[in-house]
């Protein structure tokens, strides 16, 4: 299994967004972007932070009552910061398992 699928099945098992149900593979794009801004700082806070924004760009947005695309309050869809520390220490397991994901 590639880093970008252990992402993504990971992203599925934990299901910040209640999104799940509706597709096997609704992660993916999410775990295409944690995939490519990934750097381990050694704080796990700052790989949570990262993830959240992620998921405020991908899912935190609404329609105004002229059809235009409006972002929401951040909490409001995707959680905080710290609902995304048990994301953010996986991700440091799966890495730490490829130690060759950025060759």
């Amino acid at each position: 299994m590639t880093v970008l699928e252990q992402i993504a099945a990971m992203l599925q098992e934990e299901d910040p967004v209640d999104m799940a149900q509706y597709s096997r593979d609704e992660y993916e794009p999410e775990a295409r972007m944690i995939l490519e801004r990934y750097q381990d700082t050694g704080d796990v806070k700052d790989i949570a932070t990262m993830v959240h924004q992620v998921f405020v760009e991908m899912f935190d947005w609404a329609y105004d009552s002229k059809g235009r695309r409006v972002d929401r309050d951040e909490s409001s869809r995707v959680g905080s910061v710290d609902d995304y520390t048990r994301i953010a220490e996986r991700l440091r397991a799966i890495f730490a398992l490829d130690s060759g994901a950025f060759s």
